[in-house]
C-alpha cells in the first residue's frame, strides 16, 4: 500500500483527483469550441441542415481566417496558467527530454513552426501556431501535473459536462426530436464533433467502471448515457473507430499462435466477400446510413463525397508534397470556393487527417506525425506489460481511436479537448517519466547495496 501511494505522490503532489484543474480544462474548450444556441435556426433535427450553404461556409472560414478575440484571450489566459503549473510542479515531476521520442515530438513542433516560412497566407498561420504552442504547453503541464488515471476522469467530467450541456440547449430550443427521420444530435457543436465526445465518454466510463471500486453504478450509467447519444448522433466515424480501435488492442495482446489464427480468419472473410457481394453491399449500405437521410445508397459508395474530396486535395498536394502550405493554413475561402465548384459541396477540412497534415505540413510532417501516433501506442502499450496498470492500456486505447478516426476526420488539427487529449498523451511518453520507472530506478541501487554489504 505504501508503494502505491509513493507512486502517486511522485506524478501529483496532490492525494485527491484533480477535479479543479478539470473544471478549468473543460471550461476552456466550451468557451472556445461550443455554442448553446448553435441549432436556435433549425426548424427540424435532420442532417441536411447540418451541411452549411455557401454563404454559411464562407462566413465560417472567414471567421477561422482571422480568429476571435474572446477565444485568443482564453487561449492566452490558459498558456498562462499553465506556465504557472509547470514551474510550481516541476520539483515534484520534473519535465525533461525523455529519449528518441521526445526528440521527434519537438521536431514536429519545429516543422510546424518552420512552416510559417513557405505558407502563403502568414497571418491565418501565425495564429494556428500560437494556439498550438499554446495548448502544447498546456498538453505539457497536464502531462506533467496528472495521473494516468486521472486522463480517464477528464474525460469522462468533460463529456459528461458537453452531453449534459447539449442536451439542456436542445431542450431549450425545441430542436431534440430523436423522433423525427433523419434527426441527429448535436447539443452545443457539430453533430461529428458529439458523436466524438460521446464516443470518449463511453471508452472513459467503461474503463474506470473495470478499474474502480467506487462508483461503479454511475459509471457504468454514464457509459450507457454516452452510448445511447453517440447513436444518436448517427456520427458513423468515431463507431467505428470505437470498435476498430478495440479489436487492434485485444489482437496485439494476443499470443503470437493466435494472431496467426486470427489473421487466417480474416484471410478466409475477405475471400468470401466476392461470393456474397451482392448481399454485403445491402448490408453494409444499411450499416453506413444509419437512418440519415443526407446520404444516398450511391454517395455511400463514394464515402459522402470523400472520395471527390480527396481527389481534389490530391492535385494540390502534387504542388508542393514535401513541404505543404503551412500549418493548417490550406482551407481558406479561395481554396475552399475552388473545390467546392468541383464537387458541389463546401468542405472547411480534408476529411482525414493524414491528408490535411499532408496539406499543411507535407509529408515530412506526416512522417513526424506518424512516428509520434505509432512509437506512442508502443510505448503506452509496454508501459502497461511493465506495470500492469490498465490506465497505460486506456492511453494505448486512446492513440489507436485517433489513428482511426484520423482516416476520416480531422479532428486532431483543431482546438478541441480531443486534440488536447491527444497532445498530452504525446507529451506524457515524450517528457514525464513514469512512476514505475523511478520507483525502478530507486531500488536498483538500493538492492546493489544491500549485495555490497553480504559480501
Amino acid at each position: 500500500m505504501k508503494h502505491q501511494t509513493d507512486t502517486d505522490t511522485t506524478v501529483s503532489p496532490m492525494s485527491k483527483t484533480p477535479w479543479v484543474l478539470f473544471l478549468v480544462i473543460t471550461t476552456v474548450f466550451f468557451i472556445t469550441g461550443h455554442d448553446l444556441l448553435r441549432n436556435q435556426n433549425a426548424l427540424f433535427r435532420s442532417t441536411e441542415e447540418f451541411n452549411p450553404t455557401e454563404e454559411e461556409a464562407i462566413q465560417i472560414l472567414a471567421q477561422y481566417e482571422s480568429g476571435q478575440m474572446y477565444k485568443a484571450v482564453t487561449y492566452l489566459a490558459f498558456g498562462a496558467f499553465a506556465v504557472l503549473s509547470l514551474l510550481a510542479f516541476q520539483r515534484f515531476n520534473p519535465v525533461t527530454m525523455r529519449g528518441v521520442y521526445s526528440r521527434f515530438a519537438v521536431a514536429f513542433l519545429v516543422w510546424c513552426v518552420l512552416s510559417l516560412a513557405w505558407t502563403f497566407d502568414r497571418s491565418i498561420t501565425f495564429n494556428k501556431l500560437a494556439i498550438l504552442v499554446l495548448l502544447s504547453i498546456a498538453a505539457v503541464a497536464a502531462a506533467q501535473r496528472f495521473r494516468m488515471e486521472d486522463v480517464a476522469w477528464l474525460v469522462v467530467f468533460s463529456g459528461t459536462v458537453y452531453l449534459l450541456a447539449g442536451i439542456g440547449s436542445e431542450l431549450y430550443l425545441g430542436t431534440f426530436r430523436p423522433w423525427v427521420s433523419g434527426y441527429r444530435f448535436s447539443g452545443t457543436i457539430h453533430p461529428n464533433g458529439q458523436g466524438m465526445n460521446c464516443a470518449l465518454l463511453l471508452l472513459a466510463a467503461l474503463f474506470l467502471f473495470f478499474r474502480e471500486q467506487q462508483w461503479r453504478k454511475t459509471l457504468l450509467a454514464i457509459a450507457i448515457f454516452g452510448g445511447v447519444f453517440l447513436l444518436m448522433t448517427k456520427s458513423r466515424t468515431p463507431i467505428g473507430a470505437i470498435g476498430a480501435s478495440l479489436l487492434i488492442f485485444g489482437l496485439l495482446r494476443l499470443p503470437l499462435s493466435l494472431k496467426v489464427a486470427t489473421a487466417a480468419a480474416v484471410g478466409l472473410v475477405l475471400a468470401a466477400i466476392p461470393i456474397f457481394r451482392r448481399l454485403l453491399d445491402s448490408v453494409l449500405e444499411t450499416l453506413y446510413l444509419m437512418g440519415r437521410t443526407d446520404v444516398v445508397g450511391s454517395e455511400a459508395k463514394n464515402l459522402s463525397g470523400r472520395a471527390d474530396l480527396w481527389d481534389q486535395c490530391w492535385h494540390f498536394i502534387k504542388q508542393q508534397p514535401f513541404i505543404g502550405y503551412g500549418y493548417n493554413s490550406f482551407w481558406t475561402v479561395d481554396n475552399t470556393r475552388d473545390i467546392a465548384e468541383k464537387i458541389d459541396w463546401y468542405s472547411g477540412s480534408a476529411h482525414s487527417v493524414y491528408i490535411d497534415i499532408v496539406l499543411g505540413l507535407g509529408f515530412v510532417g506526416l512522417a513526424l506525425y506518424l512516428i509520434l501516433l505509432f512509437a506512442g501506442i508502443a510505448r503506452f502499450l509496454w508501459a502497461y506489460q511493465a506495470s500492469g496498470d490498465n490506465s497505460y492500456a486506456f492511453a494505448a486505447v486512446l492513440l489507436l481511436f485517433s489513428l482511426v478516426h484520423g482516416i476520416m476526420e480531422s479532428a486532431f488539427l483543431y482546438p478541441a479537448i480531443y486534440m488536447f487529449l491527444v497532445t498530452m498523451l504525446f507529451a506524457r511518453a515524450a517528457f514525464v517519466r513514469e512512476p514505475f520507472e523511478q520507483e525502478a530506478s530507486e531500488t536498483a541501487p538500493e538492492s546493489g547495496r544491500q549485495l555490497a554489504v553480504s559480501h
